[in-house]
């Protein structure tokens, strides 16, 4: 409870008691649409997720505490299926909040708007050129707004003092994949050799949010990664 040795991914433990076991009703309602100009599919489905019980960090009480929440959202996707350029283009918009005692606030993976673009093209036969562009909104924190004094064991240090949960965003998230394969049969096999560069142009994306005593801004503490990942390997398929 006090580290955030488990940021930004989520702890799982068992409840209290059968009284605490968290539970959701999901509703949802879509339609697609095939073969529009023989070319392309469109689907769109939007839903409705009521969640009870649900555990939350008590950051001031520094105890889980047992609430209730709800998302609401939609996805649509429009696909090209045919010819040698393929690919599909999609939005989400989710909206995760949790009914605090005080106050409502967003849960910590609530990302308001994602956009998602994969672009394959097949220039000469056996060849596949493919690009994969990711945009999605910041996901939300706790800020740190203050410090104090407090008496330890070894006389006194500092201590932080955290603002409303989950009332600041990261900034937002976006890269550039780009990939090449050639695929060749292999004595009874199709192999695919593939070259693929993660986070091309090089985007400063955050993931975490790891403030100390030592601050002297509430936007301290933010961790980024920012290097681009090239990766090589061959698919065999039999």
């Amino acid at each position: 409870l006090n580290s955030s040795i488990f940021a930004p991914y989520a702890s799982y433990f068992f409840a209290a008691s059968k009284n605490n076991i968290s539970k959701t009703a999901h509703y949802s309602l879509g339609f697609s649409v095939k073969n529009i100009f023989d070319l392309y599919r469109f689907e769109l489905e939007g839903y409705y997720k009521k969640r009870e019980k649900l555990p939350s960090l008590n950051i001031s009480t520094k105890s889980f505490e047992y609430i209730n929440g709800s998302v609401i959202g939609f996805d649509a996707l429009i696909k090209k299926q045919y010819g040698w350029l393929k690919g599909w283009l999609s939005y989400s918009f989710s909206r995760s909040v949790k009914n605090g005692d005080l106050f409502d606030y967003y849960s910590n993976y609530d990302r308001t708007h994602t956009i998602k673009l994969l672009v394959k093209m097949e220039p000469w036969e056996n060849w596949e050129v493919n690009a994969f562009w990711i945009f999605s909104s910041g996901l939300p924190y706790t800020p740190v707004i203050g410090k104090y004094v407090k008496r330890t064991v070894n006389g006194f240090d500092w201590d932080l003092d955290y603002g409303k949960k989950n009332s600041f965003r990261y900034d937002n998230y976006h890269r550039l994949d780009l990939g090449i394969t050639k695929s060749f049969i292999w004595n009874r096999y199709v192999a695919k050799f593939y070259i693929q560069v993660i986070n091309v142009y090089n985007s400063k994306n955050p993931f975490n949010y790891d403030p100390r005593p030592t601050d002297t801004d509430n936007k301290n503490g933010g961790e980024k990664a920012s290097y681009p990942i090239p990766t090589v390997g061959i698919i065999i398929e039999y």
